[in-house]
């Protein structure tokens, strides 16, 4: 079983390089994403592994924006034209690290093969906080106007300015769920080639609210690759009343890893129990 890690990384080289050791392993290629407005010699002079690639087209992602979406194309991109022979494709971000050994991961990601883990709810789903709203109204492309008015893309949400998502989505069905997802190759191929031949759809989501919640999780909902959809295998607590959120890993949460090996991974998206095999550190 071969992994091909994806990650998108703009501060913290210290844990990056914590992650990179941890996840590296002769069955491990990672293609890493460093935002254009973080200095890419600190992550890089870090790294001496030879799985590790770090992807030359890189952009200023902002939190939201469809610069999210975009980062994440190009690590996958790059990483189908390396001909890496992965078996699964399992995005994570910076300040993730592994729940389990590589050796259980690839065990486990062996034994369900076939299984794609991504969240998918389909919109509008209150109980997810995926309201319509992010799809049918239209948001400025922050990563554009933020140059000229702060926070104008929430400005603009609340004028509710109204679009019809239905000629551009057709017999689709609008998605969302968590950012994180591990897919196997056909999926990201699949991805790949969907985006390629429908341009309008990509140009629509870049005037979208967290297009990343929602991009990757309608492709994949209105595929052949729904039926075998199974949820994230990243962990992230949002089940606490006060910030930050998610919560930050504490000793609580390392007691309640060590008791149980199944257990749900996300409150807001998932609705039965699995295993986790990385954890969200929040910045």
């Amino acid at each position: 079983m071969k992994i091909c890690y994806l990650i998108l990384a703009h501060n913290n080289p210290d844990h990056f390089e914590r992650l990179i050791n941890a996840i590296s392993t002769p069955n491990t290629k990672v293609f890493v994403h460093i935002d254009s407005k973080s200095t890419l010699v600190e992550f890089r002079k870090r790294i001496t592994q030879e799985n590790v690639v770090f992807i030359k087209k890189r952009v200023s992602v902002n939190w939201g924006a469809f610069s999210m979406v975009q980062a994440t194309l190009n690590l996958l991109s790059e990483a189908l034209n390396s001909k890496n022979g992965c078996d699964y494709y399992c995005l994570l971000s910076g300040v993730d690290y592994p729940l389990k050994s590589q050796i259980y991961i690839e065990n486990y990601l062996k034994q369900h093969y076939g299984l794609e883990f991504i969240s998918t709810v389909e919109i509008p789903n209150k109980s997810a906080e995926m309201p319509l709203r992010r799809i049918a109204t239209f948001y400025p492309n922050i990563d554009f106007y933020k140059l000229f008015m702060h926070d104008i893309k929430l400005e603009v949400g609340r004028w509710n300015i109204k679009r019809p998502y239905e000629p551009i989505f057709k017999d689709m069905k609008p998605y969302g769920g968590s950012q994180f997802w591990a897919l196997t190759h056909s999926a990201v191929q699949y991805i790949i080639e969907f985006v390629a031949a429908n341009p309008e759809f990509v140009r629509f989501f870049k005037n979208t609210w967290i297009p990343d919640e929602s991009f990757f999780q309608t492709i994949i909902g209105n595929s052949q690759f729904q039926d075998q959809v199974t949820g994230s295998l990243t962990f992230a607590d949002w089940s606490r009343n006060t910030p930050p959120y998610p919560a930050i890993i504490d000793s609580e949460h390392i007691q309640y890893f060590q008791e149980k090996d199944d257990f749900l991974i996300d409150g807001i998206y998932e609705t039965k129990k699995t295993t986790a095999l990385c954890k969200k550190i929040p910045e």
